[in-house]
């Protein structure tokens, strides 16, 4: 891939969904600083390293939904501050980093859905003053930490559909 992009240094938009890219490293993207709308969805991705996007730094929209990530590096996301959709579900997360947000202050719309996610700390999301889209449907969330979300974020239209929820109080 990195090839073929590094000629397209004005490229602001790019749609690579529905392949079969394994990986991605800084130099995919390496010439690509205008990049505002990124989609890798269902792919074969399985791990980003922590510097992948760090050359995006105009980046608004990142779609890496559908792919085979476990996990997350903390600072993955630290020069996308003009992100402001990010669509991370239908992976396998089974935790978000504590600080992984930080540097997201345009951050409007966040989908989690269907992940593995068990706990979800409020103050992830710290940061993310303009979020008002929370999508964390079909995780495994106890009651306890989807009454926690709720009361920090009530403004925020959230998902919670399909987790393991028993009641509501």
């Amino acid at each position: 891939i990195e090839k073929c992009l590094g000629n397209l240094k004005k490229l602001e938009k790019l749609e690579i969904y529905n392949n079969k890219i394994n990986s991605i490293t800084v130099r995919t993207f390496e010439h690509n600083n205008k990049l505002k709308d990124l989609n890798l969805s269902h792919n074969n991705i399985k791990e980003f390293p922590y510097d992948s996007f760090s050359n995006l730094v105009e980046l608004e929209k990142l779609y890496i939904s559908g792919n085979k990530i476990e996990s997350i590096e903390t600072n993955l996301f630290r020069n996308n501050r003009k992100l402001t959709h990010l669509l991370l579900n239908k992976n396998k997360l089974k935790t978000i980093p504590q600080n992984v947000f930080d540097n997201l202050v345009d951050l409007e719309g966040l989908n989690l859905y269907k992940n593995q996610l068990t706990n979800v700390s409020v103050s992830v999301f710290k940061n993310n003053r303009k979020l008002y889209h929370l999508d964390l449907e079909d995780n495994n969330l106890s009651e306890e930490n989807k009454k926690e979300i709720r009361e920090v974020y009530g403004d925020l239209i959230i998902n919670l559909r399909l987790n393991q929820i028993k009641r509501i109080s």
